[in-house]
């Protein structure tokens, strides 16, 4: 049941969220480069 929970949870919220998070992580990069 801890495979894929994240998908379990709430489907589009937790695809919303990830995409934010990645999003976020790129800007970062960039930022600090």
């Amino acid at each position: 049941m801890e495979e894929g929970g994240c998908r379990a949870t709430s489907g589009p919220d937790a695809a919303a969220l990830g995409l934010l998070l990645a999003g976020l992580a790129l800007l970062g990069r960039r930022r600090r480069m």
